[in-house]
């Protein structure tokens, strides 16, 4: 499913803003600085857009992947009866007939008859354009499917967006703390070859 550049550039640009504050906020928590309650309130305002955006992705996918299965799944094909429209006038009755014949094979590909001007039953010839009608509603279900799937996908990228700017701004502090511990074990080893000989 392509989507225009705006909407890629658009979701980036709130992904690296959310990814922005949980970092900026986690290394000022780091460096000790005054005001920490700003660093906390940075980091939950992070989490919540996040949580946000991932809901109404959710909630729209949803909405469209439940608009995807009607499209798949229109009414019924029209079989007409014998006695279907006989309240019409003839041209009436002809031309309704045909319409719903054409709408039978837009939505099902299939032909099924309709009453000519006689009241005689007559199989629907689809045209170019019918044709073209079909392999567009066609696409255009595919399309709307593909939608609904990949708001579930962005829906799931929100959540983990803000934990994974987490990861990467407590990264230098463990290395830091790693090294630290790393030196501390190495001054507390007893030298190699053990006590010299008297």
């Amino acid at each position: 499913m392509k989507l225009p550049w705006e909407v890629w550039w658009g979701v980036a640009a709130m992904a690296l803003g959310i990814a922005a504050l949980m970092v900026y906020g986690v290394r000022r928590i780091q460096a000790a600085q005054r005001n920490n309650w700003l660093a906390v309130l940075l980091c939950a305002v992070s989490v919540l857009i996040s949580t946000a955006l991932s809901a109404l992705s959710f909630w729209q996918s949803h909405e469209t992947l439940d608009f995807a299965r009607t499209l798949q799944n229109p009414a019924p094909p029209a079989y007409l009866a014998p006695d279907w429209g006989l309240h019409f006038s003839a041209e009436e009755r002809s031309k309704h007939s045909q319409t719903v014949a054409r709408t039978t094979f837009v939505n099902w590909g299939i032909h099924v008859n309709y009453f000519d001007l006689d009241g005689s039953f007559r199989q629907y010839q689809s045209t170019d354009e019918d044709r073209s009608h079909r392999a567009s509603q066609l696409r255009y279900r595919e399309r709307t499917g593909a939608t609904g799937s990949l708001l579930f996908w962005l829906a799931l990228g929100w959540i983990i967006v803000p934990w994974l700017a987490l990861a990467y701004g407590v990264a230098p502090w463990f290395r830091q703390r790693s090294g630290a511990l790393t030196l501390r074990s190495n001054a507390d080893a007893p030298p190699l070859g053990g006590a010299p000989l008297s």
